[in-house]
This record gives C-alpha cells, structure tokens and sequence, in this order.
C-alpha cells in the first residue's frame, strides 16, 4: 500500500545536490541557475515540493522559479523577448553559431527595440564622419595644388613651399581627431561601424565635386534592418535570455562577439550536439 502510494505522489527522492554539481562541472551554471533548473525538473517528474526550507528556517516557494537553460521546446517558442519581428522563420540552413543544419530564424543584431536610442548615436558620428571626408578631399587638393606650385625641387626649400606643406598636415591631423569624436560617440562595441559607414557614403560617388553622399535615419534604419544573422530558435531564445535588448546592440550586436559571451558559447556547443527535434529540416 505505501508503495502504492509513493508511486501515485511521484518519487519520494530526488538527487538534486547531485544534479546540481553535474550542472556547474559541465555547463558552468550559477547557482540560482540550477536551482531554476531543479526546480522545473522536479515538475517534470511529478516531484512534489511545494516548499523548500532554508539553513535558517524561512521557506521559499520554488513553484515560482524557472529555469535558465530551457529544455523544452515550447519556450523557445513563446519566446519573443525583444519585441519586433526578430525571429523570423526562415528556410533550413547551417546556424551560424551552434552549426547545425537546421530551420533558421532571423536574428536582427541591433533590435529594433533600441533604435530609438542608437540610431542618434549613429547619426552623430556620421556628421564626424562627413567632416572627416571634408577634411580627405580638402586633403587631397592640397597635396595636388602643392606638388604643382614645387615645380623643380629645390635641395633648400623655399618658405612659400614649407607653409604649402604646413597646409597639407593640417587637414590630416584634423582627420584623426574627427574619427576619435565618431569612436567616441559610437563606443568600442560600435566603432566597427566606422568603415561600414564610410563605404556606405562613398558608394557609387564619381563626381569631382561631391566625393560623399550622406546617410539620413531613414537610410541608418534600412542599413540595420539588414544587419542580421540567420540562427536557429534555441540559439535565438538563448542570447535574449542572456542579455537584454541594449546590451545585445551595445556590446553584442557581431556573431564574433555572440560567442565571446561564455554563457552562449557553452549554450552553443551543448546545442550541437544535440537533436534538431521539431526544428529539424
């Protein structure tokens, strides 16, 4: 009869300080990680513990909790923390963090949450930047305009063409500082964008008279937009469970500094080894 009753309550024991170990030796979780993590287990199994208690006494409702590193697939599904059409389904491919042949999603590496907050940032380096290139093409006709006034070089130079040279410096030194202000505006996880930007302005420009075009929000909105990864859904849900949206477009808004984050890298090489399941092609 006990048996019986044991058997209907779901099983009288559950080895959580040892899955708790095995989960910090392989996959480096916090603790509260794996309490999360316990906790959604024991549901699983029909383990009943409404009611843990603490080293002093206190009792902590664990029906509350919820784990980290989800095992089941439907809350990757329900997932949808940053709020715009990031996630898209897309065809099947190779994702391109865990590498696994797999139906994709679109990633949106900046979210579309937080360009109300960088795309001025954006905007204000593209007005350094549009200086700078002032600057180059001043640059340009100085050197040109130099070289013609020389004529025969001389073994001394006159001081007509050391002011000449003076002239020529100046814009360059003026260039360095005017892309220190875009890094600056920009911040390290964005200055990447600086060549992004400038070969944008350059594209297609053959005029002699106008050697940029300039970028308008509408232009920087389309440009990020298309700044975009294709990954699977559980690599998806598994960076906006790691970072929330600002800190995906400030610091982690490249694959390459995706997978410089432990917590994704590890998530990343569990995944592929694992089963595609309902994502499979």
């Amino acid at each position: 009869q006990d048996s019986k009753q044991e058997s209907d309550d779901g099983p009288s024991y559950f080895p959580a300080d040892e899955i708790t170990q095995a989960l910090q030796d392989c996959m480096d979780l916090s603790a509260p990680q794996c309490d999360r993590f316990i906790s959604k287990l024991k549901a699983t199994v029909g383990f009943v513990d409404d009611v843990d208690s603490n080293d002093d006494g206190t009792t902590v409702d664990s029906s509350s909790s919820s784990s980290n590193y989800v095992t089941n697939e439907e809350s990757d599904d329900n997932d949808d923390s940053d709020g715009d059409d990031d996630g898209q389904v897309l065809e099947d491919g190779e994702c391109e963090l865990c590498e696994r042949f797999i139906l994709l999603t679109r990633h949106h590496l900046i979210p579309k949450e937080t360009w109300a907050r960088i795309v001025p940032k954006f905007m204000h380096a593209v007005v350094a930047l549009e200086a700078y290139l002032q600057c180059e093409q001043a640059s340009i006709k100085g050197k040109r305009l130099a070289k013609k006034k020389s004529g025969i070089a001389t073994s001394t130079p006159t001081k007509q063409q050391q002011n000449d040279a003076s002239d020529v410096q100046q814009p360059d030194e003026e260039q360095a500082k005017l892309l220190r202000r875009a890094e600056t505006v920009l911040g390290d996880g964005l200055k990447h964008w600086i060549p992004i930007l400038l070969d944008r302005m350059q594209a297609g420009v053959k005029s002699r008279t106008r050697t940029f075009t300039s970028i308008t929000r509408s232009t920087m909105k389309l440009m990020l937009q298309h700044h975009t990864i294709d990954i699977c859904r559980p690599c998806h849900s598994q960076i906006h469970r790691t970072h929330d949206n600002m800190t995906l477009a400030l610091e982690y808004n490249t694959a390459e500094s995706i997978l410089n984050d432990d917590s994704i890298r590890k998530f990343c090489k569990w995944a592929n080894k694992q089963k595609a399941g309902k994502y499979s092609v």
